[in-house]
């Protein structure tokens, strides 16, 4: 039985044994099965984590806060730079709320910007704050300088007019010291004078009262005690090569109060500078303070030449300028040569010597009441140079003399530095409807009031030379003249938006001045209709206007968000329109633009759509929709029909030119964001000519391109600049289509440039 049982347990252990090696390799296989499986979820969430890595919202890189300068009362068009990257994408765009180039109010307005990446559809955002301050003081306007005859052995009462305005504020208080109604004491005085804004911004100028001895035996030696106490001297003459650059007194070929190059605004402050004490005294009133027999002679013959002669160029001794800009330094003689003149002659005394063609002294000599011990003739001048290019930094600095010489060999003279830039930087926080981006190197005088002058004539630049501007196209465009600067007087522009020439005459939609100026196609000023209001022909901000044939202007009236039009004379005719976003209503109305039957199209930039009107102002229909997808629109600006009665926007926050039928149904559409040719960077402006070409102001890129109804790009000309030719923000364009000749309204620099078509590439019939 024993044996039987160990045989069994023996049996049984024999067969159970594969069993027990199936279970381990069972287990084996289990315990590698999680482990797999462990080794697998790991990897995932590592791949998971990798994944999650690389798929990061776009980094945005936007400025900590924007301070600009106040350009007027109400906005100021502030431009800044907002970037963003992305490891998946190259090409991310940003989007800003107000956008760069808007117009921001005072104070402080908070910038929203949101980047998306197209390939993850992440999006990133940034905040920075805007805010706009008054930081500009106020500009003077003050007698250059008074001369009078005493009336006794005290001087004389002189009353005169000081003041100040400002940009923001309008007027500013003004406290001269001494003040109007003082008796000035006999010799050379001088007033200073002080005004501040309200936002505690000051400047400083100044100016002379030259109270001279009255010829009379009463007063006797007893005035050449009182003129030494001011200790005049004699002026000596100065020693010098005579130039052969004279130029005469006659009739000048420019008016002299008018300075083409400098009157943009300056970035400093208009109180560095405008007066400069260093400016040399007036001092050749006796020639012995001792001895009274020069005073008797000059009182027996009050015309003959003692050699009395003062040049003293504007006050700013140091000037800066662009390469190849056209600079006009003013100045004065004052000289005791009653029936005489004086000839004016310059030199080079340092710096890069320049090309004598490429200067020039314009005079204009008029009489005026002064003192006998001076003379009686004052002669205002006008130094006119094209700075030149400049080779080397020891170049970079010019040094001239301004040389004054009677027929008895009496001199006297002058002498002032021009600093040239070779690459002059911009900044962009200027207002380009009431200001201008401002050259930064530029340091000129404001003088409000040559700004509030009248200019009865056009500055013509007829150039011996034609100044190439075409960059294509065998030299497309060239330019012709140009005229306008900044001010309130006529001639003069505040934001002058659009320019439309018709049967001779150019009419100028002066934006921030709230009226309408018409010249003619030289340049030389007309008349002019519209004022600040509300009313039938009073004007709120002068946006764009068009011309039709009948010789109508229909006006963009910006702020009182309608159209009115007039005759060709100014003559009121209709208006019509309202604030709102219903049907012939508009927030923001901008360039109209009329077909064959009269019909009437109106962009508005706010609510992104056109309207079109009857001519008598009955609103027909309306298309678009804010977007950038075909046939929606971004802030759309200039509308312009063609000969078939097709009708092209400017879509200005797209970047591109869309073409429509008259109904508003889409035909194509060109451009995109960029500088090459057929790219903008904010189409602004439209004109067409005869042909049925299209004008585009390509605003911030600083040109205009010239295209054919199909979007083919012709030609384009202009840079950024302030010489001939240069641009800084254009707005409007128009084109005549008798002459050919484009006239181009150059917002940022306040005047009106024209230009006309070279025949091998842009054909005028």
């Amino acid at each position: 039985m024993e044996e039987e049982k160990r045989y069994k347990s023996k049996f049984s252990s024999i067969n159970l044994q594969p069993f027990m090696i199936r279970g381990k390799i069972l287990r084996c296989l289990v315990a590698i099965f999680f482990l797999s499986y462990n080794i697998i979820l790991i990897q995932t969430g590592f791949a998971q984590n990798t994944q999650v890595a690389d798929t990061q919202p776009p980094s945005v890189e936007a400025p900590q806060f924007i301070i600009a300068r106040a350009t007027s009362p109400s906005w100021t068009q502030v431009n800044f730079q907002v970037n963003a990257t992305s490891p998946s994408s190259d090409n991310i765009s940003v989007y800003c709320n107000p956008s760069s180039g808007s117009a921001f109010p005072m104070g402080s307005t908070i910038v929203l910007c949101a980047a998306k990446d197209p390939i993850t559809s992440l999006v990133s955002y940034a905040m920075f704050n805007v805010t706009v301050k008054d930081t500009s003081p106020p500009t003077f306007k003050v007698p250059n300088s008074i001369l009078r005859q005493a009336d006794n052995l005290q001087g004389t009462k002189i009353t005169y007019d000081a003041n100040a305005s400002d940009t923001v504020d309008g007027s500013a208080v003004t406290t001269c010291d001494p003040p109007s109604g003082t008796t000035f004491p006999l010799g050379l005085n001088q007033v200073k004078c002080t005004a501040t804004d309200k936002s505690g911004n000051t400047a400083e100028t100044s100016f002379s009262v030259i109270i001279g001895q009255t010829p009379s035996e009463e007063i006797g030696g007893n005035a050449i005690s009182m003129l030494s106490q001011n200790e005049t001297n004699q002026l000596k003459s100065p020693e010098f090569p005579v130039s052969e650059n004279i130029t005469d007194d006659s009739t000048p070929e420019f008016p002299v109060s008018e300075n083409i190059t400098d009157d943009s605004t300056p970035e400093f402050p208009v109180s560095e500078n405008i007066t400069d004490d260093s400016t040399p005294p007036l001092e050749d009133l006796v020639e012995n303070d001792t001895d009274d027999l020069p005073i008797q002679q000059l009182e027996d013959n009050l015309t003959e030449n003692n050699g009395l002669i003062k040049v003293t160029i504007d006050s700013l001794q140091t000037y800066r300028a662009a390469e190849g800009s056209l600079l006009q330094i003013r100045g004065v003689s004052v000289h005791d040569s009653g029936n005489e003149k004086l000839s004016f002659t310059w030199k080079q005394t340092g710096g890069q010597p320049i090309d004598p063609e490429d200067a020039r002294i314009v005079s204009q000599t008029a009489a005026s009441e002064i003192a006998p011990q001076i003379g009686g003739n004052t002669t205002n001048l006008t130094f006119e140079v094209t700075v030149p290019d400049v080779n080397t930094e020891d170049d970079d600095k010019l040094t001239f003399e301004i040389i004054a010489l009677d027929d008895n060999g009496n001199s006297a003279s002058d002498s002032f530095d021009i600093l040239v830039d070779d690459n002059p930087e911009f900044v962009g926080t200027g207002n380009f409807q009431s200001n201008p981006n401002v050259l930064q190197s530029v340091i000129n005088k404001v003088n409000e009031e040559k700004n509030n002058s009248d200019l009865p004539l056009s500055i013509q630049r007829n150039f011996e030379k034609s100044i190439d501007v075409s960059t294509s196209l065998d030299k497309g465009f060239t330019f012709v003249s140009m005229w306008g600067s900044f001010g309130k007087g006529n001639g003069r522009f505040d934001g002058q938006n659009d320019v439309d020439p018709f049967n001779g005459r150019v009419y100028v939609a002066d934006y921030a001045n709230h009226r309408i100026q018409v010249f003619d196609t030289k340049g030389n000023y007309i008349t002019k209709w519209g004022t600040y209001g509300e009313e039938n022909g009073q004007i709120h901000k002068a946006s764009a206007l068009t011309v039709v044939p009948s010789g109508n202007i229909y006006l963009s009236d910006q702020f009182n968000y309608r159209i009115q039009e007039f005759t060709s004379n100014g003559t009121f005719v209709t208006a019509w329109g309202t604030k709102g976003e219903e049907d012939g209503q508009f927030l923001h109305p901008h360039v109209p633009g009329v077909d064959s039957e009269g019909n009437i199209y109106v962009s508005d930039r706010d609510l992104a759509n056109v309207q079109k009107f009857t001519k008598d102002g009955k609103f027909i229909m309306k298309w678009a929709e804010e977007g950038s997808e075909d046939g929606q629109l971004s802030k759309p600006e200039s509308v312009i029909i063609d000969s078939h009665d097709n009708i092209y926007v400017a879509d200005f926050g797209n970047h591109r030119i869309q073409k429509f039928t008259k109904d508003g149904n889409l035909i194509l559409k060109w451009g995109s964001k960029g500088v090459g040719d057929g790219e903008f960077n904010a189409p602004a402006g439209l004109s067409i000519d005869r042909n049925d070409n299209i004008y585009v102001t390509d605003r911030n890129n600083n040109r205009i391109q010239v295209f054919t109804a199909n979007g083919t790009f012709l030609a384009k000309f202009g840079i950024e600049g302030s010489g001939p030719g240069q641009f800084i923000l254009p707005e409007g364009v128009g084109v005549d289509k008798d002459t050919g000749l484009v006239y181009v309204a150059d917002t940022g620099n306040f005047r009106i440039q024209v230009f006309k078509p070279v025949a091998s590439s842009i054909t005028v019939a």
